[in-house]
Formats: structure tokens, C-alpha cells, sequence
């Protein structure tokens, strides 16, 4: 029963970190180059914890980017809208980063 607790903190844990990722990149504070090179902080892998977000939720989280911009890059890098980040095939991946100018790849980390 015990264990059922850690389980639940966890993911109480996990959902705050992704909503404060969402706010920070909304607010211009954490640009998306500085979350994919951003590694581990504080005990908490980073690569981890944003490859198992939706795509369409960590761009429509950036500055400027609504509903309808959004969904024009995705369409444009031929990404589905309910893609996580960790299911994109190697050529979406590719596109997406040539995209947003990141140098690492989400994928290397599997």
C-alpha cells in the first residue's frame, strides 16, 4: 500500500514538472533549445520527463504559437497532433529539430 503512495507522489511530481515546463516556455523563460540540452537538474531527468509529452503540447507552450500555428508546423513536418515526443519516427524527428535549431536528438537517450 505503501508503494501505491510513492507511485501516486511521483506522478503528482511528474505533472507539475511538465505544467512548470509549459509555463516556463510560455513566459519566454526556458527557450525549447535550452529543454532539449537542459540533461539532468535536481534529480530529475529532463530528456526523461518531456519524451513522454505530446508534441503539440510543448509547441503550442512557446511564445506566439496558438492553436492555429501550431497545427500548421505540425502539418508542415508531417507530425500527428497526439505524437509524444519519444514516438516520432527518425525523419519527424529530424524536421522538428532543423525546425527549432537543436543540435541534439530526443531519440539517442532510448
Amino acid at each position: 500500500m505503501q508503494n501505491l503512495f510513492f507511485k501516486i507522489d511521483d506522478a503528482r511530481l511528474i505533472r507539475q514538472k511538465r505544467a512548470e515546463i509549459k509555463r516556463d516556455l510560455k513566459k519566454g523563460i526556458l527557450t525549447v533549445q535550452e529543454l532539449f540540452n537542459k540533461g539532468s537538474d535536481k534529480g530529475i531527468d529532463y530528456r526523461k520527463l518531456i519524451s513522454n509529452m505530446k508534441l503539440y503540447e510543448i509547441i503550442i507552450s512557446l511564445p506566439d504559437f496558438g492553436k492555429v500555428r501550431t497545427e500548421k508546423l505540425m502539418k508542415k513536418l508531417n507530425i500527428n497532433y497526439c505524437k509524444r515526443l519519444r514516438g516520432l519516427g527518425k525523419n519527424q524527428e529530424r524536421k522538428f529539430f532543423q525546425y527549432f535549431n537543436i543540435g541534439s536528438q530526443i531519440n539517442d537517450s532510448k
